[in-house]
């Protein structure tokens, strides 16, 4: 029992040695550390609490961690009440499973709550995939992560064993205050440069909806002879 106790104590302390030393990021709030990180450009001003305005976003994998980085406009956790920034992560790369949002499938989310200028909770949860894909109930709880604030910055840190050994990943996130304003930031972070707005796919699908639709009953051509049999109430 004795030699697996020293045994287990130094694995143990090489795994953080070797987190200390390959992880670029330091969860402490600053951003001096994420030096020649690109930072994504989200739309400013459109929600009308500064302190939920999501500003820029920025993602970074090491070999041990996901690190994630908001900027608001003005200190999210500034006010006496509470406010919430979920980051929902597609660590597949692949929509159709997790939970939908227009362009990804969010396999994970990390919730972040926190008032006063201060974190209160940080949670990881992952999406059951027996559950539909527009169910919010489907994600559950799987672990605390580290983060912190200070100013207008959010950071926070995944392991990448919560996450699978993916080379891509595609990252959103989202902001809501406690009076039901929400912030979801249109640009979507890919780690392999592969962004996109949110705005964009959700033209794609009203598009697609709106294209021709051959098949029975109620075609969608243009052509109105279907309707025909259909009752009708005149205004």
């Amino acid at each position: 029992v004795s030699a697996f106790l020293l045994i287990f104590a130094g694995v143990s302390l090489l795994l953080l040695w070797e987190s200390n030393e390959t992880s670029q990021i330091t969860v402490d709030g600053k951003t001096d550390d994420w030096s020649g990180v690109q930072s994504n450009k989200q739309q400013e001003g459109n929600v009308d609490n500064s302190n939920i305005d999501i500003v820029s976003t920025s993602a970074l994998t090491d070999s041990i961690y996901l690190s994630l980085l908001a900027v608001t406009d003005e200190p999210m956790f500034y006010s006496s009440e509470g406010y919430t920034l979920r980051i929902l992560i597609d660590s597949d790369d692949n929509s159709d499973t997790g939970y939908s949002i227009p362009g990804i499938g969010a396999d994970q989310m990390v919730e972040i709550y926190g008032k006063n200028q201060a974190i209160l909770s940080s949670v990881l949860y992952t999406f059951n995939n027996n559950r539909d894909s527009n169910d919010w109930n489907g994600f559950n709880a799987l672990s605390i992560v580290n983060a912190r604030t200070l100013g207008n910055n959010i950071e926070t840190q995944v392991p990448l064993f919560d996450l699978g050994e993916n080379d891509e990943m595609k990252v959103a996130w989202q902001t809501t205050d406690n009076n039901e304003l929400t912030d979801l930031a249109d640009n979507v972070i890919s780690l392999k440069g592969n962004n996109f707005a949110m705005s964009e796919k959700i033209t794609e699908l009203i598009t697609n909806s709106n294209s021709v639709n051959e098949g029975e009953g109620i075609v969608i051509d243009g052509y109105f002879g279907d309707w025909n049999n259909v009752e009708k109430q005149t205004n």
